[in-house]
C-alpha cells in the first residue's frame, strides 16, 4: 500500500521545518532571531504609484539578522545568498536594488527588524523575495551602512490547511493543493476511503465556472522508460475519475498529468525527501 498522507500527518502537529539555512561568511555576526505566528505580506514587485504587488502567506514567520564585516558589497552578499536559496528549492519572484525597488517608500513599506538589529542605508540596499514548491515564502534584505553590511532573512512557513475554506484559499493563493488523503492500495487502485479534498475541489469548480484543474502525479523515481510515466498517469487518472464520478465535476475542466521527478519539493537523495516528492496535486490551470 502506498500512502501519500503518512508523512504529512506525522508533521502536521510538529514545529515548522525551516527550509533554508544560509551559509554566512566567517565574519558574519548573528544579531537577532524572532519567531511569530503571522499573516505575512511578501513583496512581489516595486513600489509604484503608492502601492506594490504582494503575496499574502499565512504561517509561522522567522526573522533573523546578521552584520557582515568582511568588506563585501550588498550586491555580492545578495548574489551569494541567492545561489544558496536556489539550491534549497526556492524560486525568486522579485528582486531589486535601491531606486529600482522604489527607494524610501519601498524601504518603509516592507517589514524590517528594528535597530540595532538591522540597519538599511537608503542609498544602498538590495531585496529579493522567493517561494518554494510548498508555498513557503522567503524575503532577503541586504543593507549597507556604518562600514558594514546588514542582512535580514525572513522565512514564512505556510500553515498546513485543514478546513475546507482554508484548503480552497491555499489552492487559489498558491495555484496548487497537495492531496494528502490520497491512498493507493496496489498500483493505481485507489483506496475506497473518502478523499475530503476532492469535495473542496468540486466546490471550487462550481463556484468558479472559468476555473480548470489538472490532477498531477509526481514520482520519486527516475523518469527513464515508459513504466514510471504509465503508472503515474494511471494514478492521476484514478483521482480525476473519483472527482468526476463522486462529485459531479465537469470532465472537460479536469485533466490528468504526470510530471515524474521534475518538480521536487525536497532533495531526492534521501528517503524522507523521496516520500515528500511522491505526491498527487491539484493544480489550477490558467
Amino acid at each position: 500500500m502506498i500512502r501519500f498522507a503518512a508523512l504529512a500527518l506525522c508533521l502536521a502537529g510538529a514545529a515548522p521545518v525551516w527550509a533554508f539555512e544560509p551559509a554566512m561568511p566567517a565574519s558574519a555576526r548573528a544579531l537577532s532571531e524572532r519567531v511569530s505566528e503571522d499573516d505575512y505580506t511578501l513583496p512581489a514587485g516595486p513600489w509604484v504609484d503608492g502601492a506594490m504587488e504582494t503575496l499574502r502567506i499565512e504561517g509561522e514567520v522567522r526573522r533573523r539578522t546578521w552584520r557582515v564585516e568582511d568588506g563585501s558589497t550588498t550586491g555580492q552578499i545578495l548574489n551569494r545568498l541567492t545561489d544558496q536559496l536556489l539550491s534549497a528549492g526556492y524560486a525568486p519572484i522579485f528582486s531589486c536594488s535601491t531606486r529600482d525597488c522604489g527607494g524610501f517608500d519601498f524601504r518603509f513599506a516592507i517589514d524590517v527588524v528594528p535597530a540595532p538589529d538591522m540597519f538599511v542605508d537608503l542609498s544602498d540596499f538590495r531585496f529579493l523575495s522567493a517561494v518554494n514548491g510548498a508555498g513557503d515564502g522567503l524575503a532577503l534584505l541586504v543593507g549597507g551602512g556604518r562600514g558594514s553590511a546588514w542582512v535580514q532573512l525572513t522565512e514564512i512557513t505556510r500553515r498546513t490547511p485543514h478546513a475546507p475554506e482554508d484548503l480552497a484559499r491555499a489552492l487559489e493563493e498558491t495555484g496548487r493543493l497537495v492531496l494528502d488523503d490520497v491512498v493507493f492500495e496496489t498500483g493505481a487502485a485507489l483506496d475506497p476511503a473518502p478523499i475530503p479534498a476532492l469535495a473542496v475541489l468540486a466546490a471550487y469548480l462550481a463556484d468558479h465556472p472559468e476555473a480548470r484543474l489538472a490532477i498531477v502525479a509526481h514520482s520519486d523515481r527516475p523518469a527513464d522508460g515508459d513504466t514510471s510515466r504509465a503508472e503515474g498517469l494511471a494514478e492521476a487518472r484514478s483521482v480525476r475519475a473519483r472527482l468526476i464520478a463522486e462529485h459531479d465535476a465537469d470532465p472537460t475542466r479536469v485533466e490528468a498529468l504526470w510530471l515524474g521527478p521534475f518538480a521536487p519539493r525536497a532533495t531526492p537523495l534521501n528517503a524522507v525527501g523521496r516520500r515528500v516528492n511522491r505526491r498527487i496535486e491539484a493544480v489550477l490551470l490558467p
